[in-house]
């Protein structure tokens, strides 16, 4: 309907520590302090650039800007759309539907300060076209074909319910996190919507004991939903083993997502991550085992009569030629975000880095 749409990447995953007087920052993970400079997560410098204590839940958002024409643009928060890590959503020719990728990855990350073992792919349906104030979110289950292959192999797709919300009741939960400082931190708590607490959520939801303690678990309300989505989506099911989601996007209404490099969380040989302790088992190869490909792969959606997506197969796929970081120079290499156009064909953007590709590449699909 004509308004831009901005995703909010930068999204503080272990929240518990949002408010810890000493390990605050992303540069003071260790995994940081060896030189890698690549820092998102800074509360403290966001403390002193607000002048105030900043709360967590006010970032990691999908937010719209209304009257874009206009000399005085709204922004609009989308609260009710997920806080997760939004890498882009594409907006179906419903106006109600959204499908938005999340993304994760565990190559720089480490059980304290992200106990997930990749992103989720997430949907939103509005109550009423060309609103996003209200409506149901949902995260994919993908069930994997029986090869391995990521040339071949594809994903049939159901969606686990979340909860329905709106921006306006959001907001409410919202604003009780507001102040809440290093005065308040206590080892071994949280002062924000815990793992205990997303657990007692998905419990009762489920009517199941999910972490074996003789008891099913329940909670107030559903802002675990909304505040901690990724944790939700897992708690209650989803898949959570999606490598570095990329672009989403969509060409007459099918849907097209990128996957940075298929490695990590997304290969067979890694194991399945619990997403509250962190713990791996390796004997448990999760929803998505396939062989290694670091060059990536964008996959396309099966779509239903109501823009429901049912299933992902492999529509571009790059080739590694060293069997490590190298690409085919005629092929893709870590895709980033893509665009769908209107005459059916696909414009991809690599963000590779000359490991992979001499320069990074912009592709057209027809």
């Amino acid at each position: 309907w004509g308004t831009p749409v901005f995703a909010e990447e930068s999204y503080f995953y272990n929240t518990s520590l949002w408010n810890h007087p000493d390990l605050h920052d992303a540069d003071e993970n260790p995994t940081f302090m060896k030189g890698n400079d690549m820092v998102f997560h800074m509360p403290k410098m966001m403390n002193r650039y607000l002048g105030h204590v900043s709360n967590p839940y006010r970032y990691g958002q999908i937010i719209e800007m209304n009257y874009p024409a206009s000399d005085n643009p709204e922004l609009v928060r989308h609260f009710v759309m997920g806080r997760l890590s939004h890498e882009n959503a594409t907006f179906m020719p419903d106006g109600k539907t959204v499908y938005m990728s999340d993304d994760d990855t565990v190559k720089y990350t480490n059980a304290k300060w992200n106990t997930n073992s990749g992103g989720v792919f997430f949907k939103f349906v509005a109550d009423h076209k060309a609103d996003l104030s209200s409506g149901t979110l949902y995260g994919a289950k993908a069930k994997q074909d029986s090869g391995t292959d990521p040339r071949t192999t594809g994903f049939d797709i159901s969606w686990v319910e979340l909860a329905h919300s709106s921006n306006g009741q959001i907001v409410k939960w919202i604003s009780e996190y507001d102040g809440i400082g290093p005065k308040d931190y206590v080892e071994g708590q949280s002062s924000f919507v815990s793992d205990v607490d997303v657990n007692n959520w998905a419990e009762g939801k489920l009517g199941k004991d999910l972490n074996s303690d003789g008891s099913i678990g329940s909670y107030p309300d559903d802002r675990p939903a909304f505040l901690e989505s990724r944790k939700a989506a897992a708690a209650l099911g989803a898949t959570y083993e999606w490598n570095k989601l990329e672009g989403v996007t969509n060409t007459n209404g099918t849907v097209y997502v990128a996957i940075s490099e298929i490695t990590e969380s997304m290969v067979k040989d890694w194991g399945h991550v619990n997403w509250a302790s962190g713990q791996k088992d390796t004997a448990d190869q999760g929803d998505i085992a396939l062989d290694k490909e670091a060059c990536g792969a964008v996959y396309r959606g099966t779509m239903s009569s109501d823009y429901n997506l049912t299933r992902l197969v492999p529509a571009v796929v790059g080739k590694t030629t060293d069997g490590k970081k190298r690409c085919d120079d005629g092929g893709i290499a870590h895709p980033d975000n893509i665009l769908g156009l209107s005459n059916g064909s696909l414009i991809i953007a690599e963000d590779a880095g000359k490991s992979a590709h001499p320069v990074d590449m912009l592709w057209l699909r027809k």
